[in-house]
């Protein structure tokens, strides 16, 4: 038979709770979507973290940080279709440069809520 692939991405439906060893050391309260297809998939996650940590997460995937000074907004919406924009002036981040699939990282701590956000992606 056949095998049949599908183009739209299976959704892993969000996921709420504390750290199975797929997040930073010391992320906390996290909540997290997954989504894959044939073409790639995607990866979003909000959680608690400390601001050390997440200076030492990023450094331990080679991801230059650059910090967030003045306000800027992103997109921090978690799931498929998601949007959630907020302005973030007190922080740091980390924006990939286009991977040859489409894809990127973007990662962001924001300082006042002790919360950082990633995603990642790939087309």
């Amino acid at each position: 038979g056949a095998v049949v692939y599908s183009l739209i991405p299976k959704v892993d439906e969000g996921h709420r709770g504390e750290n199975d060893g797929r997040f930073p050391a010391g992320a906390t309260d996290i909540d997290y979507h997954i989504a894959k297809s044939v073409l790639g998939g995607w990866w979003h996650a909000d959680f608690r973290i400390s601001e050390a940590e997440f200076v030492a997460y990023a450094r331990e995937r080679d991801w230059p940080l650059v910090a967030l000074t003045a306000p800027r907004d992103f997109d921090l919406g978690l799931g498929p279709g998601a949007s959630d924009w907020q302005t973030i002036s007190d922080g740091w981040v980390y924006v990939s440069p286009l991977a040859d699939d489409g894809g990127g990282v973007v990662a962001v701590f924001d300082r006042s809520r002790g919360r950082a956000t990633v995603r990642a992606g790939s087309h």
